[in-house]
């Protein structure tokens, strides 16, 4: 074995123990979209205001959870098109996912206006497919992929040996630096190992306990019942405030 071979393999398992105990990875969120009323007096959805907040990634040996910041998840919303007396509150700030590849659990607290659920379900797994594109993501170099249906594009960090990433999405061969999902990006901005990451993972327990499958049922007939397009909708809360 020649000296670069060494020097490879030496930094490979460099790599591998720095990150064997646990990270903490904070990313931020941007979320372009808007709201209007139509000409029916129902809400819909268009693009426009980005929206930002900070998430928090905490993983350990395949068990990962994915949280607001403690107090910063403070309120957004959006103003209403040609109606400045009225405010759409922002959904998904408190939203939680838990994700075990060993038991191939997948546990999330989400919203639907103000009610809470709790999303049990297996593990999704994604069909990933690998892109020779390479960019350099705040100091990290990364690789491109696409899952199958082109809706998803994410940047990965093989230097950064974490099978891991934001909300639901996982299983690249390095760490998840950033995400495009729809009118949604999802970028590292700190990526640290910490010690006690086992401890301060905890399965989100609170709300009427869903599948996936179900919620998003629930989710269009809600948006439905109140007139907003599917393109974008799952992405506001409708809880409209009268000045």
């Amino acid at each position: 074995m020649n000296t670069k071979n060494i020097l490879l393999l030496s930094f490979a398992l460099f790599s591998s123990n720095l990150f064997a105990q646990g990270i903490k990875v904070v990313y931020q969120e941007e979320m372009r979209a808007s709201v209007q009323i139509n000409g029916s007096g129902g809400i819909s959805s268009k693009q426009g205001r980005v929206s930002k907040k900070e998430m928090v990634l905490l993983y350990n040996k395949g068990e990962s959870i994915y949280e607001p910041i403690a107090n910063k998840s403070e309120e957004e919303t959006l103003p209403v098109q040609d109606n400045p007396g009225m405010k759409i509150v922002m959904m998904g700030n408190d939203v939680k996912v838990y994700k075990n590849q060993k038991t191939k659990e997948a546990i999330s607290e989400d919203f639907i206006m103000d009610k809470r659920f709790l999303i049990v379900d297996s593990l999704m797994s994604f069909d990933w497919q690998l892109i020779n594109e390479e960019m350099e993501i705040n100091g990290h170099k990364c690789k491109k992929a696409t899952d199958k249906s082109g809706q998803t594009t994410a940047w990965y960090c093989p230097d950064i040996p974490v099978n891991d990433g934001p909300y639901i999405f996982w299983g690249l061969p390095g760490l998840i630096i950033q995400l495009e999902h729809q009118n949604k990006r999802v970028t590292a901005i700190d990526v640290a190992q910490i010690n006690d990451a086992e401890d301060q993972i905890e399965k989100p327990k609170d709300g009427k306990k869903v599948t996936r499958k179900e919620f998003g049922e629930i989710m269009m007939k809600k948006m439905k019942e109140m007139g907003i397009p599917s393109t974008g909708g799952p992405n506001v809360k409708v809880n409209i405030i009268q000045r």
